[in-house]
């Protein structure tokens, strides 16, 4: 007698088979499917696969852990992504289309990012030792159900990388604003300089020069500063920005402890318009001053 098993789900057809088809296909080629059908009932989607009982228990049990391979790769490559659709739906609902492409975008990032090899395959192995619990007492699996009630944890992981795209989705949508409010302020303000420098000191401070490389008195420019050594990264920009420059050179900067600052520099003024010194006297002579 034939050993049956049926998968179920509610998605449309070519969901489960496109991912399935492969497998069916070198079951067959094997003798190990007797017979594939497809039925549909209401909004469900029946996959029963008649499997060749009068086969060997290795061959069977092959058989058996092929299919159920498949299943955990459906789950962990389909379902993600339907869980982080349904969790933006759900939750983030005051989004516009375009907001919740990027926050799916950017979850599917985060989890390729953060969920390492050895993570997915603890998930894959996770999944299949449960599946293989599930059949041990049942010959039908019933996907959706399954994911939503037996892999309550894989569905908060997701669920909590969806919250983090969100709020890291917000925080750039804010920096962005505060791009385009830069932009805009300079192109209201009268330039002040054709070229402003600015010199990052080992000390953590900044210092602004004009073309002539003389310091900048700021109270002229109606820049309120208290020092001409400056610390804090919002007053450099809101300073330049006062200034209006056409362009700024950079000089003694650190990629990496400058890195925020200088993008957003670029982004207000342009890439062509912020110029890296490779080195100059005025640099040298800075830093063994400060040394």
């Amino acid at each position: 007698m034939d050993l049956l098993y049926s998968i179920v789900t509610n998605k449309d057809l070519n969901f489960m088979y496109e991912e399935l088809e492969n497998q069916f296909i070198t079951m067959r080629e094997q003798g190990l499917i007797n017979d594939l059908d497809i039925k549909v009932k209401g909004k469900y989607y029946f996959y029963e696969l008649k499997l060749t009982a009068n086969q060997s228990s290795n061959s069977l049990n092959n058989c058996i852990n092929s299919l159920i391979s498949t299943l955990t790769n459906l789950i962990v490559d389909k379902y993600k992504d339907i869980i982080i659709e349904k969790t933006i739906k759900n939750h983030y609902y005051y989004f516009d289309i375009d907001e919740r492409r990027a926050i799916s975008t950017k979850t599917e990032n985060y989890l390729l990012a953060f969920n390492d090899i050895n993570n997915q395959k603890a998930w894959k192995s996770r999944i299949y030792k449960r599946i293989i619990k599930h059949f041990e007492n049942n010959n039908n699996l019933i996907i959706d159900g399954f994911v939503n009630f037996r892999l309550k944890d894989f569905c908060n992981e997701i669920q909590l990388a969806v919250e983090d795209s969100v709020e890291d989705y917000l925080l750039e949508k804010e920096y962005d604003e505060f791009v385009d409010l830069l932009k805009h302020l300079m192109h209201i303000t009268r330039p002040k300089f054709k070229c402003v420098h600015i010199f990052f000191n080992d000390s953590g401070t900044f210092k602004l020069y004009n073309e002539e490389l003389k310091g900048i008195e700021f109270y002229k420019y109606g820049v309120n500063l208290m020092d001409e050594d400056i610390s804090y990264e919002d007053i450099v920009i809101s300073s330049v920005i006062s200034l209006a420059p056409k362009e700024l050179v950079l000089h003694g900067f650190r990629n990496i402890e400058h890195q925020g600052l200088i993008s957003t520099l670029r982004k207000v003024f342009g890439e062509n318009r912020v110029i890296k010194c490779e080195g100059c006297i005025k640099c040298s002579h800075s830093y063994s001053k400060n040394k």
